[in-house]
């Protein structure tokens, strides 16, 4: 699980960055988005453009990593809080083979 860890510490530090860019590596060829009650499945592409909008209308004031461990499937799981200027996010994301599978920013 060492790998694993070091994937979620560095997942951690992009969305407390805000850093659509740099996740690039750790999402999937498809990830299921769910994003403010929008949930969709999307091609890599099209999941980096969505963060990167995300991240410039709701510009992180601190990504806080709160809890991670494994699912009955054998996959990665973490959540956190994504702390904007006024509001506070639940944030989970599956990783399978270190890659983001599903990734959901939702009100708590």
């Amino acid at each position: 699980m060492n790998g694993q860890t070091e994937t979620i510490n560095i997942i951690s530090n992009l969305l407390e960055q805000g850093n659509a860019s740099e996740l690039e590596p750790y999402l999937d060829e498809q990830v299921m988005l769910s994003i403010m009650d929008e949930e969709v499945q999307v091609p890599k592409a099209n999941a980096l453009a969505t963060l990167k909008d995300f991240f410039l209308v709701n510009p992180p004031k601190s990504f806080s990593h709160k809890h991670d461990g494994k699912s009955k499937e054998g996959n990665i799981f973490a959540i956190g809080a994504y702390k904007t200027e006024d509001t506070e996010l639940r944030t989970y994301y599956v990783l399978k083979d270190n890659k983001i599978q599903e990734l959901c920013i939702e009100i708590e």
